[in-house]
């Protein structure tokens, strides 16, 4: 049985949080986890980053892999909802997908099905944007409410 090849895509989004060295490092652990080998990594740029425009040109080229290794599942909502689209799309090409951070992996339509309610979930979850929103909404509240934070936690 021969190895698994993977393309990895690095997460420029996080550049400042977490370095692209890093990030190469944790995808080459999770490669490995997996009994498999890295043989190509790119990313998407500040111009492709919504829209995964380098990620979509790269698999339907095809590349003689076996799957792509992303740094975190969030790659796929840098844009709004999750795109579950574009995994389905992936996966129907005959490539898995694999998530590093969140230690996930996806092999086929129905896996990523399962797991749809999830993945939306998660993306929900993770909007940053959505997030800050909500904390306005609740300060908002509370100053009108003539409360703030720290009386409620004391």
């Amino acid at each position: 049985m021969s190895t698994k090849q993977l393309f990895a895509f690095l997460d420029l989004s996080l550049i400042e949080e977490i370095p692209q060295a890093l990030q190469h490092i944790l995808v080459k652990d999770a490669v490995a986890k997996v009994g498999a080998e890295l043989t190509f990594y790119s990313a998407e740029n500040s111009l492709t980053l919504e829209a995964q425009t380098i990620l979509r040109t790269t698999f339907r080229k095809p590349p003689k892999i076996d799957g792509f290794i992303f740094y975190r599942l969030q790659q796929f909502s840098l844009g709004g909802p999750m795109n579950i689209d574009l995994m389905r799309e992936i996966l129907v090409a005959g490539y898995s997908l694999y998530f590093v951070r969140e230690r996930l992996s996806l092999g086929t339509v129905q896996e990523l099905d399962t797991a749809h309610a999830h993945l939306q979930s998660f993306a929900f979850a993770n909007d940053r944007a959505r997030r800050t929103a909500l904390l306005s909404q609740v300060k908002s509240v509370l100053k009108e409410s003539g409360l703030d934070a720290i009386s409620l936690v004391g």
